[in-house]
């Protein structure tokens, strides 16, 4: 075999080895929740009209949340409980061009084990469409299922990639109020929680 074979082979494995490494050393998202991270996800259409170049919006996205790409956030925890787990921070939303306007802010995400079903509730505001008074409130707005929990060394349980659903108050705040795209019970997104 000659040198320049010898050369391309060699660089060839050092290549594959030097990829390999990569895709094994950089994290999901989803490997990011812990007792003090809360991993949220929002729902890609949503994310993809938000941000649409032709609404021009120069920030249609505000977080205090720390992106972990793919449109999840790590989201602070600030106490927590066998089945409650309460955070700070906030998201917001803005399209000046059809006057959407919608907060979250400390959510709460709280297990149901009787139910097997989690709420996260949150402050909200939203600009609704048929007013021009901004609503502000505290609402459950996702569900998830309490399924698929993995228990860890310490007892804690972690739940990762749990398909969030609206709530009827959450598909209003996203509707604007109204009869919108969004209703109760659809998905919007993902969490990944660990309760202790």
């Amino acid at each position: 075999m000659s040198q320049s074979h010898r050369s391309r082979g060699r660089f060839a494995v050092l290549a594959a080895a030097f990829v390999a490494a990569l895709a094994f050393a950089v994290p999901s998202a989803a490997q990011a929740a812990s007792l003090t991270q809360t991993d949220f996800t929002l729902k890609t259409s949503w994310v993809n009209y938000i941000s649409n170049p032709l609404w021009k919006n120069a920030q249609p996205i505000t977080t205090s949340w720390t992106s972990l790409g793919s449109n999840t956030y790590a989201v602070p925890v600030t106490g927590t409980s066998s089945t409650v787990r309460t955070h700070s921070g906030s998201i917001a939303f803005d399209v000046d061009l059809h006057d959407i306007h919608v907060t979250l802010a400390n959510l709460t995400v709280t297990g149901n084990t009787t139910t097997g079903v989690a709420t996260v509730s949150a402050d909200v505001t939203y600009d609704p469409v048929s007013s021009e008074t901004i609503v502000s409130d505290r609402r459950d707005v996702f569900t998830f299922p309490l399924t698929g929990g993995v228990e860890g060394d310490d007892g804690e349980t972690t739940f990762t990639d749990r398909v969030l659903s609206l709530t009827a108050g959450g598909a209003q705040l996203f509707n604007g109020g109204s009869n919108g795209s969004y209703a109760a019970g659809q998905a919007w997104g993902d969490i990944s929680v660990v309760f202790p």
